[in-house]
């Protein structure tokens, strides 16, 4: 992904759950599947473009929508999150939900945008083993780009809000060596993973995305 984005000369940043564990733990966060990037609105068509095309031809799947890429492997797939900068607030109009149903279709979704990491096992509930299923099911069956959009739909319908950061936090940035490789990441990056994960954000909760809208910690 930094190779794509940079041969495009397209500014990013680490954001998320890989800041936080590039940041806390110096690695990637042993049970996440995806990686997180965030860069700002508004870059030309053509760009996206050549940055979806670049991952292509690296064999990945790449999935585009107004506000992300998602580049799929295997088991892992990365985000690349366009942010817009509204009077000094980062937004991201991700769909988080706001009442059950809404969560429910946020894990239909993950699972349709990385399948291959959701996969079913014997230790499942009976529930989640029948939603793993026709979720495999779809997402062999359909096409991921109509899937996706079908689920954002719903997301529409049911009601969702969106995530919104200073943008202070992602205008000044500093260089972060991750994996051996400069990151670009916020200037002031344990200031930030307060804001986004709370005060004790140095404490690992694997289930924090089920009770916080979003993203392990």
């Amino acid at each position: 992904m930094k190779e794509a984005l940079d041969v495009a000369g397209v500014p990013f940043w680490l954001n998320d759950g890989t800041l936080l564990g590039a940041v806390r733990d110096g690695d990637f966060i042993p049970w996440e599947c995806d990686v997180d990037v965030g860069a700002w609105f508004g870059i030309p068509d053509n760009i996206r473009m050549d940055v979806a095309l670049s991952l292509t031809e690296k064999g990945y799947e790449v999935l585009i929508t107004p506000i992300y890429i998602t580049a799929t492997k295997g088991a892992v797939y990365g985000d690349i999150e366009f942010y817009e900068d509204r009077d000094g607030i980062a937004v991201l109009p991700q769909w988080l939900p706001v009442n059950t149903v809404g969560r429910y279709l946020g894990y239909i979704r993950s699972i349709l945008m990385c399948p291959g990491y959701y996969r079913i096992s014997k230790d499942e509930s009976v529930f989640k083993h029948y939603l793993l299923s026709v979720c495999n099911f779809i997402a062999a069956e359909f096409p991921q780009q109509v899937t996706v959009w079908a689920i954002e739909k719903l997301y529409t319908a049911v009601g969702y809000k969106v995530w919104a950061i200073p943008t202070k936090y992602f205008t000044e940035l500093d260089t972060l060596v991750f994996c051996g490789v400069g990151f670009n990441v916020p200037a002031n990056p344990e200031v930030y993973l307060a804001f986004r994960y709370g005060k004790d954000w140095r404490t690992p909760k694997r289930d924090w995305g089920i009770n916080n809208d979003g993203g392990t910690k």
